[in-house]
Order: C-alpha cells, then structure tokens, then sequence
C-alpha cells in the first residue's frame, strides 16, 4: 500500500471514529496505525482539534443560537436556546477529551517495556537471522521483535497463550497480549479462561475468543488462517469487516477481504518455495579452520584484561572523547577453505549480543553497528593478539575503519537497554565481498558508529568463539543448484 493511499485510509477510519461510527476491528486498527507513525498520530491530533474548534466556531456564528436574553418572542419558542451555546461548546471540550484519552491509551499500549511477561524455548533445528530478546532456551522476553530463519520456538505468555513459531518466520510481540506475524507459521493455543488475545497479520486482525488456531503468511502478505477449537473474530484491516469463524474452518485473508470458508484438506493456495534439492545451504562459524575472533582497544591494553576468561566476550565500544582510550572494536575471521564462489545467492552473518557487565542501560542510546569487510589479502594474518594501531584497516576513530582497506557490507541496531539477543546483517555488498574474496580468509570488523553520551555507558558485549554459553559468530551461506 503506498503512503498516499496508508493516509487515506487513516484519515477515514479517524473521521469515523470522531462522528461514532466506527467498529471494534476499525478502532483497533485505528490505534495500531497512529501508534505505528509519529506523523499519523499527529495528522488524527490535528484532524480531532479542528473538527472540535469547527463545531466551537460555528456554535458562535451569527447563524447560531445566541447567548439567552430576557427579550424574545411572546409564545416563549426561542426562550431557552441560548442554552444550547454552552451544551454543544461541552461536547466539543468532550470530544477533546476523548480525543486525549484515546491517544494516552495509544501511548500506553505501545510503550517500549522491558518487563518480562513471557518464556521463549528454542527446538531442535532453530535457527536465527535476527532478535532483539534473549534467544537461549528458557529465556524470559518482553516486546520484541524476531526473525527465525529456520525451525521451531515455542512462546509461553503469563496470561495462559502458548504460541507455536515455524521458520522462516518474522514475527513481533507488542505487549502482554497482542503480537503480529508479518511472515511465517503460527499455531496459537488459548487458555479458556482468557479471551482476547490477538494475532495481527498484514491483512486482519485475528481475536481469539479461548481457543486454539493455526495462521500462515506469505511473503507477500497474503496469509490464511484455520479455527482448530473454538471461535475466532476476524476482522479486515483495510474495511473493518468483521466474521466470525468456529471451529474446523478456515478463511483466506487477502487484500480482497476475507474469503469465505473452504476445505483445508483439499490443498494450499500457498506459492510453493525451493526445496532443499534446490538449494544448498552452508554454515561457517570463527570456530572452524584458521577462524578465529577477537577485540582490541586503544592504547594497546591487552585485549581480554576486563572480561572473565571463563565467559570470552568481544567488546565493542566507541566512547566519548575524553575517554578514547576506552574504544574498542572486535575482529571475525572465517576460513572459507573449500567453499565455492559459484552461485552464491544470499549470506547472511549472526553475532550474540551477551552483556558484557561494564556500562549501565540507562546511559545508553539506541546504537548502530557497522559490519566491515577487510579487503587486503595481506591483512588477513594479523595475530589474534593485535594492538590497536597493529589491527587490519584500523584508525584513530572508535567508530570508523580504514576505507582505503575495507568496505562496509551492513549495519544493525540495538535498541536502547537492550543487551542480549541475536543480531545479523544480510546484503548483496556481503555476497558480493565473499565471492570476490582471494585467499579464502574473510576478515570482518564490527564497530559502533553511535558514540557514547556518557562515560558509563554500555560496552557492548557479542559471544566469542571460545564462549561456552552462546553461539559465536556465524556466516549462513545460500547457492543456487
């Protein structure tokens, strides 16, 4: 949808909501999109003033009833109708007032939180592209955001849901009880003591009513959703059409609207994707061969010296500059000995963020990470023990590189306070720098371009090759047959 017609839409669910004819399923989504776009919550502020300052202007017009006054036709008909200024000058203020809880409501919903309210369990084969949680097994989560790339992990929240995760899926938790799957596999079991939990997918809004459900998207945002018990309310994001759906039916959920129920048994309108026999999938990781990691930091402390060496962790920091000598940056190497250049179509590299226990969150701003590649051949030696002038493409700079050696292949964020999850970049510039790669050595460097606001802010933490706890980094290699 593009965002000419993303503000239509919003501009004619917010006018229904402001004369009272708006749905359940319209309100919601209402709410999700305002609270989605800094610039729509303003567009329906502004919407709901004037339309309260309209009905005030006009209630002091001269066409308007005026203020009451002692003189006024003999038989009494207009006697009273100066009251009617201050009744509807009330409902405008009324109607402000609405207004003002509807938005606070918004922003309490919304929220960033970092309470916990839900168990994340990983299953064999689970595999991650990205996750701003914790992704260990028994993990307690919040709000988040994660991006399986293959497998299975089940989400155990406190108010009785139990959700089913398939791979490659890209799924979000909004808060306690409201989630949305913009891809992937879902199946959703539902304590029957609790109703209203909610699965939004790019087309609808999916109510569970004390039950269990299953709901699969496509790529493209078509997706369909299947009642195993129960009852679930389905409503059309765009329409605010609503219908509910019992127990061993299905619907399709489509641009079109919600399609009328059919027979699951008799095949999946599903576009089929490659299978394994048509894709050959490659894992590397700084623990194979000649990989190797490791961190350095300014002023040639000894990388290591901070961190238990039961818990290896590379630090990454880029302080403030009254405090350079802090600056660390962290080196990947991978071995790409016997891996082919030919036909590599997507690669993807995966770092474990582990707190490093130096730094307070509240010190810290939402960061950004660059991911480079070194591209000289002679530095790909460099010993694991390098000083911070000795390390490949290095600079005076904690946030930069050496351009004239390396070249940027992608950029993540970690958002503010959060110190544990999986993080990955994904781009053709990756692709592009493993495939032209000579010596079969990939050196990589991780840097933090957000510079510290405080001299207690976080030093970033990712797991190590020798970490015993966590995944070390990874390259998830994809050919073509």
């Amino acid at each position: 949808m593009s965002e000419k017609s993303q503000l239509q839409e919003f501009q004619e669910l917010a006018n229904s909501w402001i004369d009272g004819r708006a749905t359940e399923a319209q309100t919601l989504l209402l709410e999700q999109m305002a609270s989605s776009s800094p610039e729509m919550m303003r567009h329906f502020v502004e919407l709901s003033l004037l339309n309260a300052s309209l009905a005030y202007i006009g209630d002091l017009s001269p066409a308007s009833p005026r203020p009451l006054t002692i003189d006024g036709p003999a038989n009494g008909e207009n006697r009273f109708q100066g009251w009617f200024w201050p009744v509807n000058t009330a409902s405008a203020l009324a109607a402000l007032f609405l207004v003002a809880m509807f938005v606070f409501a918004i922003m309490w919903r919304t929220a960033p939180a970092t309470k916990t309210f839900a168990r994340l369990d990983t299953k064999a084969g689970a595999r991650w592209v990205s996750a701003s949680v914790p992704t260990d097994t028994g993990s307690q989560i919040g709000c988040g955001r994660l991006k399986l790339a293959a497998g299975l992990v089940s989400i155990q929240f406190e108010i009785g849901a139990l959700l089913e995760l398939e791979g490659p899926a890209d799924f979000e938790i909004l808060n306690p009880t409201r989630c949305r799957l913009n891809s992937g596999k879902l199946l959703a079991t539902v304590h029957s003591n609790f109703k209203g939990f909610v699965v939004e997918t790019p087309n609808a809004i999916l109510t569970d009513q004390g039950t269990s459900f299953c709901v699969s998207v496509q790529t493209d945002g078509e997706s369909k959703m299947q009642v195993l018990d129960g009852r679930v309310d389905v409503a059309d994001r765009r329409t605010g059409v609503e219908k509910k759906v019992f127990g061993n039916s299905s619907v399709r959920l489509t641009l079109g609207g919600i399609s009328d129920s059919f027979d699951v048994e008799q095949g999946s309108t599903e576009k089929p994707s490659l299978s394994s026999t048509e894709k050959t999938v490659v894992y590397l990781s700084t623990l194979l061969g000649r990989g190797t990691d490791f961190w350095v930091q300014r002023d040639d402390l000894k990388p290591g010296s901070e961190v238990p060496k039961s818990a290896p962790i590379l630090l990454v920091k880029w302080s403030m500059n009254e405090y350079r000598r802090y600056d660390r940056k962290a080196y990947l190497r991978f071995d790409l000995t016997g891996v082919s250049r030919n036909n590599l179509s997507t690669a993807a590299l995966t770092l474990n963020a582990v707190p490093s226990g130096l730094g307070f969150a509240s010190m810290t701003i939402d960061s950004t990470f660059a991911i480079y590649g070194v591209t000289e051949d002679n530095l790909d030696v460099a010993p694991s023990g390098s000083v911070w002038n000795d390390a490949p493409a290095s600079t005076q700079s904690g946030g930069t590189v050496n351009l004239s050696y390396a070249q940027l292949l992608g950029k993540f964020v970690i958002p503010q306070g959060v110190q544990e999850g999986t993080f990955s970049i994904q781009s053709p510039e990756l692709v592009s720098y493993l495939t032209n790669d000579r010596n079969r050595i990939a050196t990589m460097i991780v840097v933090c371009e957000t510079q510290s606001v405080a001299s207690a802010s976080i030093v970033f933490g990712f797991a190590a090759s020798k970490n015993s706890q966590h995944s070390p980094p990874n390259l998830r290699l994809e050919y073509d047959k």
